[in-house]
């Protein structure tokens, strides 16, 4: 009796599942892949710029200069995407000590988020990007910057850079070019996307620069499951030039240097705070700021900055449950640099430097 009531389940599973198997052939056959009925189209533009860091010339810079009209076409949710990438993968541990930083060229503030940008080095997944919510009835215009430098050059063949940037939007009404495609895929464009280099802005080289560091860690528990590291930074007047942004740069890169915890949910989270606001990454994602939005033109200044250790992700993410005894720490290091890019020697790159206010 069993064995013949197995049969019969087995007899109605095959069934069903030729069922299905008929059902699937006949949408197939009724909606090849390339006659889908069509969304509404993506279309853009993209922009990309090679080059290669080397122990004359450790630090590159290329700017993209953004418009949005929407006057031109009827276009919804434009984006722009801005990476710079090297040739090894993401978390190669062979990947060249690195910093980068994408910001605008007007407020040298980050974006999306304008207090700071993740993944800040040649880690495989550098990238940021931002919505132009605001352009979808007016034209818009910017221009970004994005910053690439070799930290330890040697000699050899060097440190291979992509700059890319892709801006997109999605059409409002008319035919989908992607209806009856023929070919290869199309790659429409359309006249209020633009994407350009400002050559304004390029350079290869070694700019004068400045540099200060220190490091720290911490410890967090879920009974103290926050620590703040307070910091200033001292910059005279000799250093602050009458511009505050770009061919003049004033940033700050913080790593982590050594994570530990004792379990996954437990991973600490760390917190840059600057002139900008605060940017947070999981422990081990480098951090960029812009420190000289803190200052007054052609006068000294004391930034202050806080570097914390934290349990708690961002809003986007689950909140882990902790175990009582959970526990995790972490290494890092702030490196605060001023640069000019304008080919003018300051009268002075001395007198820079950190303090530690919370010891």
């Amino acid at each position: 009796m069993w064995k013949r009531a197995r049969r019969a389940v087995v007899l109605v599973a095959c069934l069903g599942l030729i069922g299905y198997v008929a059902i699937a052939a006949i949408s197939i056959a009724t909606f090849p892949p390339e006659r889908f009925p069509p969304g509404p189209p993506q279309m853009g533009t993209r922009w990309d710029a090679d080059t290669t860091l080397t122990k004359a010339a450790p630090i590159a810079v290329r700017a993209v200069r953004v418009v949005v009209d929407p006057t031109k076409d009827r276009i919804t949710a434009p984006k722009l995407d801005l990476v710079v990438r090297g040739a090894t993968g993401p978390d190669d541990p062979r990947a060249p000590a690195s910093w980068l930083s994408i910001f605008d060229a007007t407020t040298s503030s980050s974006t999306p988020n304008p207090a700071g940008t993740g993944h800040a080095t040649l880690d495989g997944w550098t990238g940021s990007g931002r919505t132009f919510d605001d352009c979808e009835t007016t034209r818009c215009a910017a221009t970004y910057v994005l910053v690439a430098r070799w930290l330890a050059p040697v000699d050899g063949p060097g440190v291979a850079v992509r700059f890319s940037s892709s801006l997109s939007a999605t059409v409002i009404g008319g035919d989908s070019p992607w209806t009856e495609p023929s070919g290869p895929t199309p790659t429409p464009r359309l006249e209020g996307l633009a994407l350009e280099e400002d050559l304004a802005f390029r350079f290869d080289g070694a700019p004068a620069r400045r540099t200060v560091e220190t490091s720290g860690s911490f410890r967090i528990t879920p009974a103290a499951a926050r620590v703040d590291q307070h910091l200033v930074l001292h910059v005279p007047a000799g250093l602050v030039d009458s511009r505050l942004h770009y061919p003049v740069l004033g940033r700050a890169l913080l790593t982590v240097d050594r994570a530990e915890s004792s379990a996954r949910p437990a991973a600490p989270w760390v917190e840059i705070t600057g002139p900008h606001g605060t940017a947070r990454a999981l422990a081990g994602i480098a951090l960029d700021i812009d420190w000289l939005a803190g200052c007054e033109p052609a006068a000294p200044c004391d930034v202050p900055i806080t570097v914390s250790g934290v349990f708690a992700p961002p809003p986007s993410y689950p909140v882990p449950t902790l175990a009582p005894d959970a526990w995790a720490e972490a290494d890092w290091t702030l490196t605060a640099a001023l640069e000019r890019f304008d080919g003018e020697a300051p009268r002075s790159l001395d007198g820079m430097w950190l303090e530690r206010v919370d010891r």
